[in-house]
């Protein structure tokens, strides 16, 4: 059963965060100075839920009725792996509007181009290289008889 945090509760671990110095630092970082945890359970549904929206709005997007030449479903699988990706850290709205370049050459199925074009400015270079090979690697497939 899911046990919510109060809203005081949450202040307070708010506030105790807040005191540390500032920046972006990983979850271990903050681990020594919080006190909500949310059992892996709840995490894991949590975690269905956001990807099942994700994936409803890529879907509702990457489709021929909006000019791409297949449907989501049907991308290589790097490719989806990729936009889901970059859906989870960008949000929908963003990969949607502001990598236009990037969906163009979606639309064409030009993969090496799409790579070229994702990469996102503020996220660890791993995790942009991450995104960029999984676009190569579905165009080395898409070259394959």
């Amino acid at each position: 059963m899911l046990v919510l945090a109060s809203l005081a509760e949450k202040d307070a671990e708010y506030d105790t965060i807040k005191k540390q110095h500032y920046g972006r630092y990983l979850a271990s970082y903050c681990k020594p100075y919080t006190t909500l945890v949310m059992k892996d359970h709840d995490i894991v549904i949590q975690k269905e839920k956001l990807i099942a929206a994700f994936y409803r709005e890529l879907v509702g997007y990457y489709n021929t009725k909006n000019g791409f030449s297949t449907h989501f479903d049907a991308m290589p699988l790097e490719v989806q792996q990729a936009l889901l990706n970059m859906s989870f850290n960008l949000g929908f709205t963003r990969l949607k509007s502001q990598y236009i370049d990037m969906n163009a050459h979606i639309k064409k199925e030009k993969w090496a181009d799409a790579a070229l074009q994702s990469n996102r400015i503020g996220i660890q270079t791993q995790r942009n290289l991450y995104v960029k090979n999984l676009f190569l690697k579905a165009q080395a497939s898409a070259k394959k008889p």
